[in-house]
């Protein structure tokens, strides 16, 4: 039940446009510190590297967009970082982006939000 109402309203945001479906997702990237080689060797492996971790935002119908945070950031900032990433998804909206493809366009007055692996 739950899922069909999420995939209702994406379509509905997506169709009507009188509302607004996101999804941030938060991953932590301990295999992916910074800087990160696909093909590993003994002086890339061992060099000094900068943890990070990485939300995911998507608005459905419009754009995704990925941010880094450096781990170092005690526990409980990432609720800040967090609405940090859901403030600068819509600003990117508000303002749009050529060079990002992003459409400028006004807030419709309902925003749907889901969190995944964001609370921890």
């Amino acid at each position: 039940m739950e899922r069909s109402a999420y995939h209702y309203r994406i379509k509905k945001s997506i169709q009507f446009k009188d509302s607004l479906s996101m999804v941030v997702d938060g991953a932590e990237m301990s295999r992916y510190d910074l800087p990160y080689f696909c093909q590993a060797d003994k002086s890339t492996s061992e060099g000094w590297k900068i943890p990070t971790r990485m939300y995911g935002a998507m608005v459905h119908g419009e754009f995704a967009a990925a941010y880094l945070y450096p781990a170092h950031l005690p526990g409980g900032t990432k609720h800040y970082v967090m609405v940090e990433v859901i403030h600068r998804t819509l600003t990117k909206l508000i303002e749009g982006s050529e060079e990002d493809g992003i459409v400028r366009r006004k807030l419709p007055p309902t925003l749907y939000l889901q969190l995944d692996n964001t609370s921890k």
